[in-house]
């Protein structure tokens, strides 16, 4: 007579390396999940620096040189902060037409740009 007992081992062996493979998909689709999350937040975050300083050069209509200003992930500024902002004047063939290149970063990975327009001031003639 044969033992049987083999049989329910071999079968619970199975189940078990069956959930194993399974449990060891789930891990790496709520990890793609958490990476494409926090890729996403940084973008958002890039996306609003990018329209607030786009905002504010338009509202200022001065922009002459470059500037770079970084800040943290409350979006307050700060000289160690994850984000920098880089804005550079356009040069353009019409004095009346100001415009600059933003580009945002996060930990030096690109993450948006714009370019901004704006109308410069008329002098006063009288």
């Amino acid at each position: 007579m044969k033992n049987r007992a083999f049989l329910p081992l071999i079968e619970q062996i199975f189940m078990i390396a069956v959930f194993a493979i399974i449990a060891s998909v789930c891990i790496g689709c709520f990890s793609a999940a958490r990476q494409i999350s926090v890729k996403t937040e940084a973008t958002d975050g890039a996306v609003i620096l990018a329209q607030n300083t786009a905002e504010m050069l338009k509202k200022e209509k001065n922009l002459s040189e470059q500037s770079t200003v970084r800040y943290n992930k409350e979006f307050l500024p700060d000289t160690e902060g994850e984000y920098t902002v880089i804005s550079t004047p356009l040069t353009e063939d019409d004095p009346f037409l100001g415009g600059a290149d933003i580009l945002v970063t996060y930990n030096g990975d690109q993450l948006f740009g714009l370019t901004v327009y704006w109308q410069e001031e008329l002098p006063d003639e009288k």
